[in-house]
């Protein structure tokens, strides 16, 4: 018996990665703020945001992150939150960024999946949504797409 497996090249993929982190790495200057308290997911995530080109402030809570976007809501070109926190949620966050500032794009993420399709379907919202666990391309692709849309209303 003889087989034959044909597969495709890695370098593709590759060179549409360096294309994605190209495009961002092409803006100085863009800060995210994220807002995760698990310290694990934070500390695995805060590199990956450097390596994609972003400025990271990272906080552990949504009233934290408040804190930060009233001094200074400008500084930052996305928020990108967890949902499931002690004491007020992702959900919560973003109706009070959306009441206070509601030109700055928000991406949501959570690894419940039932939580996760049940706002997958809602095509009301404005914020993006990331399922946990998240590749470097899927969250380069969601936080591009989103701070695409804040420079756009911010002009």
């Amino acid at each position: 018996s003889r087989f034959t497996l044909c597969l495709p090249s890695v370098e593709a993929h590759e060179r549409a990665a360096e294309d994605c982190n190209l495009t961002l790495a092409a803006r100085p200057g863009l800060c995210v703020l994220m807002v995760e308290d698990n310290q694990d997911i934070g500390t695995y995530t805060r590199p990956m945001l450097e390596q994609l080109g972003f400025q990271v402030l990272w906080v552990s809570s949504a009233s934290d992150a408040l804190q930060e976007l009233s001094g200074n809501p400008e500084n930052f070109h996305v928020v990108f939150s967890d949902i499931a926190m002690p004491g007020m949620s992702g959900l919560e966050l973003y109706a009070e960024i959306e009441a206070r500032y509601p030109w700055m794009p928000v991406v949501l993420t959570t690894g419940y999946s039932t939580e996760f399709a049940t706002l997958a379907q809602d095509e009301t919202h404005r914020f993006d949504l990331l399922q946990k666990p998240y590749s470097r391309d899927d969250l380069a692709a969601l936080l591009h797409k989103a701070v695409g849309r804040s420079v756009d209303h911010r002009s």
